[in-house]
Formats: structure tokens, C-alpha cells, sequence
């Protein structure tokens, strides 16, 4: 029978086989993955390469079948080929050749399987599904196997060859049922976009939603976990050492001085988390959990997401008729906390209730806006809302100008700086007896920074249900990162998201919230027209 085989079908079937060759005969341009070129070839970086699965090239039934083993010790030699999880720096192409490239491959080549693509939420999945999609059913080649695809109610394509793919939405941020699309399913290799963000609870259901006989794991991510989250927990696996790739941002053949640079401004400097994290690729060993996030959850409202605006300077000179904000008529005051950033700045508008709780009700985001523009539209929310409280953090020269500022526009009283840095009064100092301590006739008081005091805040108002607010995916992902470090003889705080202005946001609130406690000390804020008119226009 060899000597039927031609020298050309014998090249094409070891390059159907080869996943490198067939990717790059299949795909000219990653970008555009429902294209298909005679002429053209793709090119995977070098560096690339380990992110492959060489399932195709394996005869997994022949060899199972010469050592004598059972379905399922096939399917051990499979995983023992594929499985990989690739949590490392951004950047690097992970999404694009563990997932986008590899799946295209597993439809030509995984003959009557059931497959599944997670990712942690509804915009994750659709990044990954729809070029996908795209592919399979435009590409001259994919859609051979094309038999069919939908995206709706739930992504599934269909091989001609008894292949299927579902998309399975995780909902990690989700307060309601996290993790339920896995109920009913069955995997037999599936892929896990953002497998950083998967929280214990989706485990629980992830883990049974696959086939008896094992499952080919084919996740990727960042190392932005904590160590007893299930990310920690396989990255921390001894028996999975093998079956880890860790890679920093500098294997990118496209890194220079000006990459370098953007990087250690957008992560404020080469010493920080973020830059530990998302450009060397190190892992953050002591930190641990701070949050419960169950007990956070437990004050969203259901079915209500937060009322959310983008101000960009494009669209700067037209943000005052497009945020529409109203203050609620049982707000008893209005609290405006920002984080503030030269490249993005995040604000929190908060109403305090009648019974001393506090109500969640605008985001608003700003990018790449000046000092200037980011006051007036300070203002123009304070104004629309009547606003009594306005807390921004201090911790550089733009929020310390910001509230320069608005010190001269407004009485001081109604302005909170935040500087995590800088010591508060918390409470009387007491000596053992439980008694005031009281020195050269003043009292003496316990203090505390501000960046610890104000997680304390923080589980003061959520753990005592004072909070109510709508979903904010963005929030919760940021709270649910929060790590407590040991530093010293003390510790610190830090948020292993890549984004963590609104978490930043939220301690400049709780903050507030302590300082400004007097509901007297902090009437609406009404112009002080001592201040210059001709400086604020």
C-alpha cells in the first residue's frame, strides 16, 4: 500500500499533521483568520512554538492499543501531549495560538468529540468565538468541516466529522449562579480563556462538567491569582510543574526602550505588582485573599448593572449634556470619590441614605484628559448632583492640583484628600485598664494610614450590608484581586488586576465616608464667589 502514496500526498499529510505547518498554511493573517491565501503562509514567532499542542502528529489509538491500555489511559497519553497552562506576561500571543489558532486544528483533526471554550465572561467569550466563528465559516478550507454554527442562544459549531464546540460563559463576576453554563456538559479537551480570574465556586461546576474518561486542559491567562484560587492552586502543583509556561513580556521580539517605558508608566514603575506581574511574569507568593467576596456580593442588587459614562477627549466638549445624572430625592448627601489619572481616571458617585447606608449609582470614566478638563468635569457633576462631598486621591501631583482647585471653587469642608501614605485619627488611645490616655491635657488618639484604614471601612460597610449598589463587573473583579502583603513589620494592600483605579476609587469613598461622618459639617457645595470668576471659565 506505500507504494501508492505519492511524494505530494505524503508531504501534505505530514503537513496536515505538523500543527505548525498546518496553521501556517492555513492562516496568512492572524488578524483575519477567515482568509485563506495559496500563495501566502503565515509565520509563528519562535518563541511561540511551546504553546502548540502536537496532538496530530501522535497515533493516540495505536500506540493506547501497543502498550495495552484502556480508554482512558488513551486519553492520559493525550493529556500527557496537550495539556498546558500558559500563564504568563501580556503580550505574548496566548490567546491567539492556545485558543484561536489550536481550535481551528482540534475541529480538523478531533473526529466525534465534544470540545468547549470557557472564558470568564460575556465579552472574553464573544473575542475569542466570534473570529472563530468567522473562520469556520467563510475560510475555504474550514468550511469543509463546516456542518454548523451558531452564536446564539449559546455558541456551538458543529464538525462534519461529529465535532462540536460550545462557548461556556463562566460568569465569574456574576452574583447570581457563577459558573452555571457548565451544568449538563461533558468535555472532552477544553479551552479556558482568563483561567486567572476563574474563582472556586466556577470550579466546582467546571469540574464536573467533563467527560468520565478525562479531559484535555488547554488554559491560559496572567499570573494575577492568588495561591488558593484554582490558578494558584495548579500553578503550585508539583505534579503539574511540567505542564506550566510561564513567560515574560521581554521574550516579545518586539520589546524596545519605548515598549519599556509605556509599560512602567502604565504600572507606575519597574518595582511595582503590576509590573511584577504583567510584564516579568512573577507571581505574587505571600499575598493572600482579603476579601470575602460571597459577603460583598451578597449587596448587589439583582439584575441591575451600574449606570456607566466614558468621557474621552474627543469627545470632551459635548460630556456635559451627555452625562445625565440626577440626584435621587432620598439622598441625604452625595458623595463624589475619584482616582485620578493622567491616561484614566475613575469616579464613584455614591448617595448616603436615611439609615446610613450608602447607595452605588454612576461611574464615570475619563481618558486622557488635562488637569483643567478633568475639573470641569468635576464641577459639572458636583453641580448636576448638588454633590456635598468631593474625595480624590492624592497620591500625585495631578489629584493634590485637582483639589487645589477645588478648594478655591468650594469651602474646604466639603473636600477630602486621600493619601494612602498619611496617618488618620481612628479612635482614643486607651492604656490597659481601658482608660483614656490623656497627655499634657489633650487626648491622645490611635492612628492608622489610610491605605489600611480604608479597607477596614471597606468590610465595615459591606460586611454590614450599608452597601446597595448594582453589578459593576469591573468592581467586583478588582475587589476579588485584593491580596494582603506582609511588609516589614506590617503589611499592605495591593490589587493584582492590570486595572485598578476603581478599587482605588472605592478606599477614597470608604475613606470619606469615616472623615465626613458630622452630616452637619457638610451641607450641599455652593460656589465660594471669593474665588476668581474669569479662573473657571
Amino acid at each position: 500500500m506505500l507504494d501508492r502514496i505519492t511524494e505530494e500526498e505524503l508531504s501534505f499529510m505530514e503537513c496536515l499533521h505538523t500543527p505548525r505547518c498546518l496553521i501556517e498554511s492555513l492562516f496568512h493573517n492572524f488578524d483575519n483568520l477567515s482568509l485563506f491565501s495559496e500563495e501566502k503562509l503565515g509565520s509563528v514567532r519562535i518563541g511561540q512554538l511551546p504553546f502548540f499542542s502536537h496532538e496530530p502528529i501522535i497515533d493516540f489509538e495505536g500506540t493506547a492499543k501497543y502498550h495495552s491500555l484502556d480508554k482512558k489511559g488513551e486519553r492520559k497519553l493525550r493529556k500527557n501531549v496537550a495539556d498546558i497552562y500558559h500563564l504568563s506576561a501580556r503580550n505574548l500571543g496566548k490567546t491567539l495560538v492556545v485558543e484561536k489558532l489550536d481550535i481551528p486544528v482540534s475541529m480538523i483533526h478531533d473526529n466525534g468529540i465534544p470540545v468547549g471554550l470557557a472564558s470568564a465572561d460575556g465579552n472574553h467569550l464573544r473575542e475569542v468565538m466570534n473570529p472563530i466563528k468567522s473562520a469556520i465559516d467563510t475560510h475555504s478550507i474550514l468550511k469543509i468541516w463546516r456542518r454548523n454554527t451558531r452564536s446564539q442562544p449559546e455558541y456551538f459549531f458543529e464538525g462534519r466529522n461529529g465535532w462540536n464546540l460550545t462557548g461556556v460563559n463562566m460568569k465569574v463576576n456574576s452574583s447570581k449562579n457563577p459558573g452555571e453554563n457548565f451544568f449538563g456538559k461533558h468535555f472532552k479537551k477544553l479551552w479556558i480563556e482568563e483561567f486567572s480570574l476563574e474563582s472556586n465556586e466556577v470550579y466546582e461546576k467546571r469540574k464536573d462538567a467533563i467527560s468520565d474518561l478525562g479531559c484535555v486542559y488547554r488554559a491560559s491567562g496572567m499570573l494575577n491569582f492568588t495561591k488558593h484560587s484554582p490558578a494558584g492552586q495548579i500553578y503550585y502543583d508539583r505534579e503539574l510543574k511540567d505542564k506550566i509556561l510561564s513567560l515574560p513580556l521581554f521574550v516579545n521580539p518586539n520589546w524596545d526602550d519605548a515598549m519599556r517605558e509605556d509599560r512602567k508608566k502604565k504600572y507606575g514603575g519597574f518595582g511595582t505588582i503590576g509590573w511584577k506581574i504583567f510584564v516579568e511574569a512573577e507571581v505574587v507568593e505571600t499575598g493572600k485573599s482579603e476579601f470575602d467576596i460571597e459577603r460583598i456580593r451578597d449587596c448587589y442588587l439583582q439584575r441591575r448593572e451600574i449606570t456607566r459614562f466614558e468621557v474621552t477627549k474627543e469627545h470632551y466638549k459635548t460630556q456635559k449634556d451627555n452625562l445625565v445624572l440626577e440626584r435621587p430625592k432620598n439622598a441625604q448627601r452625595i458623595f463624589i470619590a475619584g482616582d485620578v489619572g493622567d491616561h484614566q481616571s475613575e469616579i464613584e458617585v455614591w448617595s448616603e441614605l436615611h439609615d446610613d447606608r450608602y447607595k452605588y449609582l454612576y461611574n464615570i470614566t475619563l481618558y486622557d484628559l488635562i488637569q483643567k478638563q478633568q475639573l470641569k468635569v468635576f464641577i459639572d457633576i458636583i453641580e448636576k448632583l448638588n454633590a456635598n462631598i468631593i474625595a480624590i486621591d492624592c497620591g500625585d501631583a495631578l489629584g493634590r492640583g485637582l483639589c487645589d482647585d477645588l478648594e478655591e471653587r468650594y469651602d474646604v469642608s466639603n473636600v477630602v484628600r486621600y493619601q494612602g501614605a498619611s496617618k488618620i485619627n481612628v479612635g482614643l488611645l486607651k492604656d490597659e485598664n481601658g482608660k483614656t490616655i490623656i497627655k499634657k491635657g489633650k487626648l491622645q488618639f490611635r492612628q492608622e494610614k489610610m491605605s489600611i484604614w480604608s479597607v477596614k471601612q471597606i468590610k465595615t460597610l459591606f460586611y454590614n450590608k450599608r452597601i446597595t449598589m448594582p453589578e459593576d463587573y469591573r468592581l467586583d473583579r478588582q475587589i476579588n484581586q485584593v491580596i494582603r502583603i506582609p511588609s516589614g513589620n506590617s503589611f499592605r494592600f495591593e490589587c493584582i488586576a492590570e486595572d485598578d483605579h476603581l478599587w482605588d476609587a472605592t478606599r477614597v469613598f470608604a475613606i470619606s465616608v469615616f472623615l465626613k461622618a458630622d452630616f452637619n459639617a457638610t451641607p450641599k457645595m455652593k460656589r465660594d464667589f471669593k474665588a476668581s470668576a474669569n479662573s473657571w471659565t
